[in-house]
């Protein structure tokens, strides 16, 4: 089943107005999460006020502890300041 799911990255405590701005940043997620068997798309988002990654995925062959765990690894260049929050699904 194809689901889309919108997840916010806090990256408060490394970058205050981050905004998913930083093409070096999109780049990687993009690029980790597009490789993982079942995403069919990443894309930068808005949730009313709360900008973040837009990933469609095939549920039957990929999961949201999948999804978390990934995002949680990125981007690699501050591993482990960004906490990954999944919000509601998009309509």
């Amino acid at each position: 089943m194809l689901l889309q799911k919108f997840f916010h990255l806090d990256c408060s405590p490394v970058i205050l107005e981050c905004g998913y701005q930083c093409d070096k940043c999109i780049q990687e997620i993009r690029s980790v999460l597009g490789a993982m068997p079942g995403v069919s798309d990443v894309s930068i988002g808005k949730h009313g006020e709360i900008s973040g990654i837009v990933v469609q995925y095939d549920s039957e062959k990929i999961g949201i502890h999948d999804l978390m765990n990934a995002l949680s690894g990125l981007p690699s260049f501050y591993r482990g300041f960004f906490v990954p929050k999944m919000l509601d699904s998009l309509p």
